[in-house]
Protein backbone atom coordinates (compact mmCIF):
# COMPACT_ATOMS: atom_id res chain seq x y z
CA UNK A 1 0.00 0.00 0.00
CA UNK A 2 1.32 3.47 -0.77
CA UNK A 3 2.19 5.58 2.28
CA UNK A 4 -0.60 7.88 3.49
CA UNK A 5 -3.38 5.88 1.82
CA UNK A 6 -6.67 7.50 2.85
CA UNK A 7 -9.57 5.60 4.37
CA UNK A 8 -11.25 3.59 1.65
CA UNK A 9 -14.84 2.51 2.30
CA UNK A 10 -17.00 0.44 -0.04
CA UNK A 11 -20.59 1.21 0.90
CA UNK A 12 -21.96 -1.74 -1.06
CA UNK A 13 -20.01 -4.39 0.86
CA UNK A 14 -19.13 -2.56 4.10
CA UNK A 15 -15.45 -3.24 3.45
CA UNK A 16 -13.00 -0.61 4.68
CA UNK A 17 -9.26 -0.20 4.57
CA UNK A 18 -6.87 2.33 6.02
CA UNK A 19 -3.20 2.52 6.77
CA UNK A 20 -2.03 3.03 10.34
CA UNK A 21 0.18 6.05 11.06
CA UNK A 22 3.38 3.96 11.05
CA UNK A 23 2.78 3.03 7.41
CA UNK A 24 3.59 -0.60 8.25
CA UNK A 25 0.11 -1.84 9.10
CA UNK A 26 -3.07 -1.83 7.07
CA UNK A 27 -6.36 -2.17 8.88
CA UNK A 28 -8.78 -4.06 6.68
CA UNK A 29 -12.25 -4.61 8.00
CA UNK A 30 -15.92 -4.76 7.36
CA UNK A 31 -19.17 -5.85 8.75
CA UNK A 32 -21.24 -8.92 8.24
CA UNK A 33 -24.18 -7.40 6.41
CA UNK A 34 -26.43 -10.30 7.30
CA UNK A 35 -25.99 -10.30 11.05
CA UNK A 36 -27.98 -7.82 13.09
CA UNK A 37 -25.81 -5.53 15.27
CA UNK A 38 -25.74 -6.60 18.87
CA UNK A 39 -23.52 -7.35 21.83
CA UNK A 40 -21.83 -10.51 20.53
CA UNK A 41 -18.03 -10.15 20.64
CA UNK A 42 -17.02 -13.36 18.89
CA UNK A 43 -15.06 -13.43 15.64
CA UNK A 44 -16.61 -15.86 13.18
CA UNK A 45 -13.52 -16.97 11.27
CA UNK A 46 -15.65 -19.13 8.96
CA UNK A 47 -16.49 -15.88 7.16
CA UNK A 48 -12.83 -15.09 6.40
CA UNK A 49 -12.83 -16.60 2.91
CA UNK A 50 -15.84 -14.54 1.79
CA UNK A 51 -14.40 -11.45 3.45
CA UNK A 52 -11.02 -11.72 1.68
CA UNK A 53 -12.70 -12.55 -1.62
CA UNK A 54 -14.75 -9.33 -1.30
CA UNK A 55 -11.60 -7.42 -0.34
CA UNK A 56 -9.70 -8.65 -3.42
CA UNK A 57 -12.63 -7.89 -5.73
CA UNK A 58 -13.00 -4.40 -4.27
CA UNK A 59 -9.30 -3.52 -3.87
CA UNK A 60 -7.16 -5.95 -5.92
CA UNK A 61 -3.89 -5.00 -4.18
CA UNK A 62 -5.19 -6.53 -0.93
CA UNK A 63 -4.10 -9.90 -2.31
CA UNK A 64 -0.64 -9.01 -0.95
CA UNK A 65 -1.80 -8.25 2.61
CA UNK A 66 -0.75 -10.74 5.30
CA UNK A 67 -3.47 -11.53 7.85
CA UNK A 68 -1.94 -10.90 11.28
CA UNK A 69 -4.87 -10.92 13.65
CA UNK A 70 -8.61 -10.57 13.90
CA UNK A 71 -10.71 -8.67 16.37
CA UNK A 72 -14.27 -7.58 16.76
CA UNK A 73 -16.27 -4.95 18.52
CA UNK A 74 -19.81 -3.95 19.21
CA UNK A 75 -21.42 -2.24 16.25
CA UNK A 76 -24.20 0.09 17.30
CA UNK A 77 -26.44 0.91 14.40
CA UNK A 78 -30.05 1.75 13.82
CA UNK A 79 -32.29 -0.52 11.72
CA UNK A 80 -31.93 1.83 8.72
CA UNK A 81 -28.17 2.41 9.29
CA UNK A 82 -28.68 6.16 9.74
CA UNK A 83 -28.02 8.02 13.00
CA UNK A 84 -30.54 9.50 15.37
CA UNK A 85 -30.12 13.25 15.79
CA UNK A 86 -32.48 15.51 17.69
CA UNK A 87 -34.32 16.08 20.93
CA UNK A 88 -35.81 13.01 22.56
CA UNK A 89 -39.58 13.23 21.97
CA UNK A 90 -40.62 12.43 25.54
CA UNK A 91 -37.70 13.98 27.43
CA UNK A 92 -37.44 17.73 26.85
CA UNK A 93 -33.87 19.00 26.91
CA UNK A 94 -32.35 15.55 26.26
CA UNK A 95 -30.66 15.51 22.86
CA UNK A 96 -29.70 12.41 20.90
CA UNK A 97 -26.74 12.06 18.58
CA UNK A 98 -26.12 8.33 18.29
CA UNK A 99 -26.18 5.34 15.96
CA UNK A 100 -23.13 6.35 13.91
CA UNK A 101 -21.40 3.01 14.35
CA UNK A 102 -17.69 3.40 13.58
CA UNK A 103 -18.12 6.79 11.94
CA UNK A 104 -18.94 8.76 15.09
CA UNK A 105 -15.50 10.33 15.47
CA UNK A 106 -15.47 11.32 11.82
CA UNK A 107 -18.85 13.03 12.06
CA UNK A 108 -18.38 14.47 15.56
CA UNK A 109 -17.33 18.02 14.59
CA UNK A 110 -20.33 18.54 12.30
CA UNK A 111 -22.77 16.78 14.63
CA UNK A 112 -21.50 18.86 17.54
CA UNK A 113 -22.38 22.05 15.65
CA UNK A 114 -25.77 20.69 14.65
CA UNK A 115 -26.66 19.66 18.22
CA UNK A 116 -25.37 23.01 19.53
CA UNK A 117 -27.75 24.74 17.08
CA UNK A 118 -30.63 22.58 18.35
CA UNK A 119 -29.85 23.36 21.98
CA UNK A 120 -29.24 27.08 21.50
CA UNK A 121 -31.72 27.91 18.73
CA UNK A 122 -34.20 25.04 18.76
CA UNK A 123 -33.38 24.29 15.10
CA UNK A 124 -30.51 24.05 12.65
CA UNK A 125 -30.09 25.35 9.13
CA UNK A 126 -27.05 23.13 8.51
CA UNK A 127 -28.99 20.01 7.46
CA UNK A 128 -32.54 18.71 7.16
CA UNK A 129 -32.91 16.46 10.20
CA UNK A 130 -36.26 14.94 9.26
CA UNK A 131 -34.60 11.67 8.18
CA UNK A 132 -32.75 11.37 11.49
CA UNK A 133 -35.62 11.65 13.99
CA UNK A 134 -36.14 8.89 16.54
CA UNK A 135 -39.86 8.63 15.76
CA UNK A 136 -39.09 7.11 12.35
CA UNK A 137 -38.92 3.78 14.21
CA UNK A 138 -42.30 4.16 15.93
CA UNK A 139 -44.02 1.51 13.80
CA UNK A 140 -41.02 -0.75 13.26
CA UNK A 141 -41.28 -4.33 14.45
CA UNK A 142 -37.94 -5.98 15.07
Amino acid sequence: MPQATPLILDLASGLYLHQEASGKTVLLGGTDQYTWPGFEEVVDKSMAEDFFQTAMETIPSTINIKWLRTYTGICEQTPDFHPIIGEAPELKGFFLANGFSGCGFMHAPAIGRIVADLILQGKTDRIDLSSFQLDRFANLSL
